[in-house]
């Protein structure tokens, strides 16, 4: 509770502002020794997130604080849920600022950390948040065999085994925005690499049949990132799945124009009750969940239009590469996305 606490602090509040003009003209290293106590051991993980943000931002040195980095990735820090969510904001502040100094030294344990958290039922929210950070840079991972190799495997393991409704919305969600980050024919060939055939196979019996389910589970910012890329790989991956390609373009069109859910749902009484508890057990303050944070920048904020966006790839740039494609669009459905085009 306290390092959420913290990093609530460290992320929305005036506080930040102030410690960040403080280390502006600061140039003293922290020292973890005066570290003796439960809540101030949660401390220097969120300052030197906070402190090497700050350096980044006036591009001076961040060697000083990388050697924060064997605490932050201790395994009994990661062994309590409690101390995930924040852990992990401030890892993937290391891994946007200095991505190659944490996955070439440390790559290992950060997938190991993945693994552990995509496998779980109650914590794979923070496998695919720590996928996604990884994703970008995923090829200065050292000390694992095919790093984008695990991050799928361990997706489609839950796929196949031990899928759930939370799961599966995240996990449509990341191949989206693997389409989007890393490209829709990059996505494709990675998923070919693990068993021929198999990309078109998820599109087809995964994607294709889950976006209806999506359409009540997914807020405005998750319908923005399947339309993106969904468009992608419709435009990009044309002939990878032009026999599923109607029925993508017609699940996705379905989707956006679904009603949206919050970004903080409404819970029932039973349910405030569950979530005042970790996996462990432990009592967590709600009113200190890191999920009252502010939100992460979207992803290609330039795309401000993805309905627009979505009935070019189906119209135009997708029969650009396969004529054939568009005799799989309905004539309403064409009509609908002609609408886009012209708002």
């Amino acid at each position: 509770m306290a390092l959420n606490w913290l990093l609530l602090i460290a992320k929305g509040c005036p506080l930040f502002q102030a410690l960040v003009s403080v280390t502006k003209s600061s140039k003293t290293m922290l020292s973890c020794t005066f570290i003796d106590s439960p809540i101030t051991k949660c401390l220097v993980y969120i300052t030197s997130g906070v402190l090497l943000n700050a350096a980044a931002a006036r591009n001076s040195s961040i060697d000083q604080y990388v050697s924060f980095l064997p605490f932050l990735l201790s395994t009994q820090l990661w062994a309590r849920s409690a101390n995930i969510p924040a852990a992990l904001s401030v890892l993937e502040v290391y891994l946007k600022i200095c991505p190659e100094v944490v996955l070439r030294q440390h790559g290992e344990l950060v997938m190991q950390h993945y693994v552990r958290l995509v496998g779980s039922k109650s914590l794979d929210q923070y496998g695919f948040q720590l996928a996604g950070s990884i994703l970008p840079v995923i090829e200065m991972v050292n000390g694992v065999e095919s790093p984008l190799g695990v991050l799928l495997n361990n997706m489609f393991r839950r796929v196949q085994f031990s899928k759930t409704p939370k799961f599966m919305k995240q996990f449509i969600v990341f191949l989206c925005r693997f389409a989007i980050i890393r490209g829709a024919d990059i996505l494709a060939k990675s998923i070919e690499a693990i068993q021929p055939g198999m990309f078109r196979m998820v599109v087809e019996k995964v994607v294709c049949n889950e976006l209806s389910s999506l359409q009540n589970m997914t807020t405005i910012e998750d319908k923005r990132i399947i339309a993106i890329g969904i468009s992608n790989v419709l435009a990009n991956a044309t002939n990878f799945i032009a026999e599923q390609y109607g029925s993508l373009a017609i699940g996705c069109a379905q989707l956006i124009e679904a009603p949206s859910v919050s970004e903080r749902p409404v819970l029932s009484p039973e349910e405030e009750q569950a979530a005042m508890y970790n996996a462990e057990g432990e009592f967590i303050n709600p009113y200190c969940r890191l999920s009252y944070a502010p939100r992460a920048d979207p992803i290609v904020p330039e795309i401000s239009n993805y309905k627009g966006y979505l009935a070019q790839a189906v119209l135009q740039r997708g029969p650009a590469v396969n004529s054939a494609v568009l005799s799989c669009i309905p004539a309403e459905l064409q009509q609908h996305l002609n609408a886009y085009l012209t708002a």
